[in-house]
């Protein structure tokens, strides 16, 4: 019995933590992000739609086929790098800097609100 609620408890806490994130935006709403900071081409904006599209799809089957979490970190990792490497041929250069600047000032709050949370006492 401890076992079944052991590996019950295994399987469902993923799923509760990934629920609390919730879900990231939409391709279209990707693009859209970019588009007001880097003011794409209609071009650029389909190219971008279709990557983060496939991206996506990939994401799920990843997601829904790892057999276990290092496999899924290891999987998404290399799947966020081609994505970087393709951004990267379809913005100019002077786009792509500024992209990697907002991916980095993104990360420093993401960092910043995780280590909110950390700090945080329970009342």
């Amino acid at each position: 019995m401890k076992n079944s609620l052991l590996l019950l408890l295994l399987l469902v806490t993923p799923l509760v933590l990934s629920a609390q994130r919730g879900p990231g935006p939409s391709p279209s709403e990707r693009v859209k992000i970019m588009d007001d900071s880097l003011s794409l081409s209609e071009a650029q904006e389909q190219k971008l739609l279709d990557l983060f599209e496939s991206t996506r799809e990939t994401m799920l089957d990843i997601r829904d086929n790892s057999e276990s979490a290092e496999q899924f970190r290891s999987e998404f990792r290399a799947i966020r790098l081609q994505e970087k490497e393709k951004i990267q041929l379809y913005l100019t250069g002077e786009q792509f800097q500024r992209w990697e600047v907002i991916q980095a000032q993104r990360n420093e709050y993401r960092r910043t609100q995780r280590k909110g949370k950390q700090n945080k006492k329970p009342d």
